[in-house]
């Protein structure tokens, strides 16, 4: 599944997408069930929409967004609902680079009202000096989710990258080890 999301994203990169004529088509088939193909756990940034960045058609992915890409009580729960009940076994937890979340926490933004999403990213990010904080954050997500995931289901760190528009796999469990949210 991995490979053909990949294939998707390098269709994004270079304007070739498969899925923009077939929406209306996709949008009828679908009417009684949905039957995706992975689920992606992604930020909120309105830049970063997964079934564009992966050239997916409707339906083919099951997106949970959330500022930070952060692995929640409620985004794991969406997600094994896509997994339990739509018999998903790919999940995707996608971060990109320039994520505000990020850059906010580790700016040291104090701000109530965004203590929830901070709080985790500086959970993730402690210890990891000089690392890729963008990189960090997604993959300990990945790792909390992976936690969270019966062992049947592939669980996939990526980050995207808005400059060229490719998604890059990381190693989920590697970087998890050393932290947690």
């Amino acid at each position: 599944m991995i490979t053909e999301l990949l294939d998707g994203n390098q269709r994004f990169q270079t304007g070739t997408s498969e899925h923009c004529a077939d929406r209306t088509v996709r949008r009828l088939q679908q009417l009684e069930s949905q039957r995706p193909v992975a689920a992606v756990l992604s930020c909120a940034d309105a830049r970063v929409d997964p079934d564009l960045v992966f050239d997916a058609g409707l339906g083919d992915l099951f997106s949970v967004r959330v500022a930070g890409g952060l692995a929640t009580p409620e985004a794991i729960a969406s997600l094994r609902y896509a997994v339990d009940a739509l018999g998903v076994r790919t999940v995707v937890v996608l971060g990109h680079e320039g994520c505000g979340a990020v850059a906010a926490a580790v700016a040291g933004v104090d701000d109530p009202g965004l203590a929830p999403v901070l709080d985790p990213i500086r959970a993730a990010l402690a210890g990891r000096p000089g690392e890729q904080p963008e990189r960090v954050c997604t993959c300990v997500q990945a790792g909390t989710v992976r936690g969270a995931m019966p062992d049947h289901v592939d669980v996939v760190a990526a980050i995207y990258r808005p400059s060229t528009g490719d998604v890059v796999i990381h190693d989920a469990l590697a970087a998890h080890s050393t932290s947690s949210t």
